[in-house]
Parts: C-alpha cells; structure tokens; sequence
C-alpha cells in the first residue's frame, strides 16, 4: 500500500496545521482566562514569548497583546470578570 503525504491530504504541511491549531486554542484562551501571555506560551507549546509572539502574529494578523485588548474592548459575550482555567 502507498502512503500519501499528509500536505496531500490536508492540503498544507502537519507542522502549519499544529501550528494553526495551537493559536486557535492561545486565541480562546487569551479570550476566555485570565492568564498572561507568558503563562499561555509554554502551556500552548511555545519554547518562548518571542516564538510565540511571532507565530501568533503571522496567524491572526496582530500581536496577543493587541489582540487581547481587542477582545477585552469588543466581545460582549464575554463576561465581567475573566474566568480562570482549569
């Protein structure tokens, strides 16, 4: 049996997509917690600020502090106070 690249199935590399998906969840979670920025580095696999700041960044466009302060000023679905993950 053949195997077929994953870029042929998924359209784009294994790597982009875990990328993708790790700033997908730093995205809620920067929405929904009230975790700092270096906090959600290493729990979503970052290494440090600056990798993270920088994939964060290529991805949505801004950086998770801006976007963070987006959130805070925009969402009205979120409540008054952040909730703590756990």
């Amino acid at each position: 049996m053949q195997t077929v690249p994953t870029a042929k199935i998924l359209g784009t590399s294994l790597s982009r997509e875990l990328t993708r998906a790790k700033i997908n969840y730093a995205k809620k979670t920067l929405q929904y917690s009230e975790w700092w920025i270096e906090e959600i580095t290493g729990a979503h696999g970052y290494s440090d600020l600056y990798n993270f700041a920088r994939a964060f960044s290529k991805e949505v466009g801004i950086s998770p502090s801006q976007f963070s302060k987006n959130e805070k000023s925009t969402d009205l679905h979120l409540p008054s106070k952040r909730v703590p993950l756990e």
